[in-house]
């Protein structure tokens, strides 16, 4: 090699040096820069169906709407075991996504109060209670109280999220306390129609089934009541919203002019409608008159007094099968127990929900002849497999394991809605008066046409039972609050590959070993590649 070809050699090596020190130094600077244009901005990729690891844009338009600080205090006990190992960065990093759009008004703090008296006390002051932890594996037991919530201060409002143990709901549940910390009216009234053997939901002894959950959820954004009706006067002037669930008698003409001048008003008004009394112990039926078709085919909804079944997709229901001499209740797949899939999901009501179940349901359809300002939609129907009959005597799954006498197969509509204007079902009817005086309220003038309102009405008064979702985004979207629904449709499910045992021990070797195999193999292959580049390189400057 001669001194020409050497010089070029040492300075092509001082050339590829300050190139790679010039890299480095440009990497450096886009890192530093990138964090520093972070602090004030923020992104995120995410590759998840609809975004489930994002902000919706209706989180984004409400953070957006704070004009004075919002502070937000997590109290969270650090080092939890599975499943609650990853809920506190979780919590955290979804807080300063939402504070990323706040325009600076949020601000976050993060507390530790486990074994510290005086921050026990501060968020006990905050409303917020430890909660009892206990975690098992193979080598140990714990149980001790963690705290695990997040409390937002706005001026004089507070709000608080007592204890997070899931985080499917999370986005939802900051959107929901942030939503009642901006807002300056008294929340919306739900009210309950009373007086012909409904439901009675807000009953506070005695009742721990879904009914009492759903009791609970409408509560973080309702107010709710009863309002009987068939008495005097209307249905309270602060009542937004009315829902009659299954009536067992027949509603008066009094009880049906107070609901159609509710309409006439604008209130919303959802009804869930069934048709049979079940006798569970002897398995029959008893056919019940509600009385609201005639009210409800003025509006344009045919309510037909039918069953429907079906024999393929449907749920499970215990009933009582004799095994020897005792009678033991079993779980068996029940026709009568029609659970349905195809759903309306261009709907902002239905998004998100998958299924529903409808226990006992009718068919439902809309008139022919809706005037053009009155928009109906169908936001369930059965399934093609799915029959209907009239007439039903037995609850006995085994008298519809075939074809019922008249049975008509096909799809029906099992849930509809409407908006728009009707004029009163009683505008040129009198104004029905009361048997028995049961109140002094004063009569309000006769609506003969009314403002837009919306309606609502089920196939079955169970399904408000066995269809919380459904029920809780209802609520929402007659009060128009759709932004709300649209945050809460996002849920999020962590589904563990392993939790114990050998085979976890082998998943963990498996997720170290292999990455770290992985680094070392490539870094072997980018030396070979470097080596054979130099020697190449080499062989052509000789």
């Amino acid at each position: 090699m001669n001194k020409k070809s050497t010089s070029t050699h040492l300075s092509y090596r001082r050339i590829s040096m300050w190139n790679s020190w010039l890299q480095l130094l440009l990497v450096f600077g886009i890192i530093i820069s990138i964090n520093i244009w972070s602090t004030e901005h923020f992104f995120r990729f995410d590759g998840t169906q609809d975004s489930l690891y994002s902000l919706d844009e209706q989180s984004k338009l409400l953070i957006a709407k704070v004009k004075k600080p919002l502070q937000v205090k997590v109290f969270f006990t650090r080092g939890l075991e599975a499943p609650y190992n990853n809920h506190r960065n979780y919590i955290i990093e979804k807080l300063e996504e939402v504070r990323a759009y706040s325009n600076g008004w949020m601000n976050i703090e993060v507390i530790d109060p486990t074994g510290n008296t005086d921050e026990v006390a501060r968020a006990k002051r905050f409303g917020i209670e430890p909660i009892q932890y206990r975690y098992q594996n193979s080598d140990r037991t714990e149980m001790k109280k963690v705290f695990m919530g997040v409390t937002f201060v706005y001026g004089e409002k507070q709000e608080v999220l007592p204890s997070i143990t899931s985080l499917s709901s999370l986005e939802y549940d900051i959107a929901r306390v942030i939503t009642k910390l901006l807002s300056r009216d008294a929340k919306p009234i739900l009210a309950f129609s009373t007086g012909h053997s409904e439901p009675d939901i807000l009953t506070e002894e005695g009742n721990q089934g879904p009914l009492t959950t759903l009791k609970m959820r409408l509560k973080e954004n309702f107010d709710i009541k009863r309002q009987e009706l068939g008495g005097n006067g209307g249905i309270d002037e602060d009542v937004d919203i009315l829902w009659v669930i299954g009536p067992q008698k027949t509603l008066s003409q009094r009880a049906l002019y107070q609901i159609d001048q509710f309409v006439m008003r604008g209130g919303s008004i959802g009804v869930f409608l069934t048709h049979y009394r079940a006798d569970m112990r002897r398995l029959r039926a008893e056919e019940i008159y509600h009385g609201l078709d005639t009210l409800l085919g003025h509006y344009g909804i045919i309510v037909n007094r039918d069953v429907i079944v079906d024999r393929i997709y449907n749920g499970q229901m215990k009933i009582p099968v004799r095994q020897g001499k005792a009678i033991q209740m079993v779980k068996m797949n029940y026709p009568l127990l029609p659970k349905i899939s195809d759903i309306n999901q261009n709907s902002i009501v239905m998004r998100g929900i998958d299924s529903l179940l409808v226990p006992f349901a009718s068919s439902l359809a809309f008139h022919d002849n809706l005037a053009n300002h009155i928009k109906g939609e169908v936001w369930a129907k059965t399934s093609p497999a799915s029959g209907k009959f009239l007439g039903m005597k037995s609850i006995d799954p085994a008298s519809y394991f075939v074809r019922v006498p008249g049975e008509q197969t096909g799809q029906w509509p099992i849930l509809l809605s409407m908006q728009g204007r009707w004029n009163s079902y009683f505008q040129d009817r009198e104004i029905p008066t009361v048997d028995i005086d049961r109140t002094s309220a004063l009569e309000p003038p006769q609506l003969h046409t009314g403002i837009s309102s919306r309606i609502v009405v089920g196939g079955s008064a169970d399904m408000v039972a066995n269809n919380i979702a459904l029920m809780l985004n209802l609520a929402d979207w007659m009060v128009q609050d759709e932004g709300l629904i649209e945050i809460r449709a996002k849920a999020i499910h962590h589904r563990p590959l392993l939790t114990q045992g050998q085979d976890l021990t082998l998943w963990k070797i498996g997720i170290f070993g292999g990455g770290l195999f992985a680094l070392m193999l490539f870094a072997g292959i980018r030396f070979v590649l470097l080596r054979y580049r130099y020697n190449r390189q080499e062989r052509a400057m000789s």
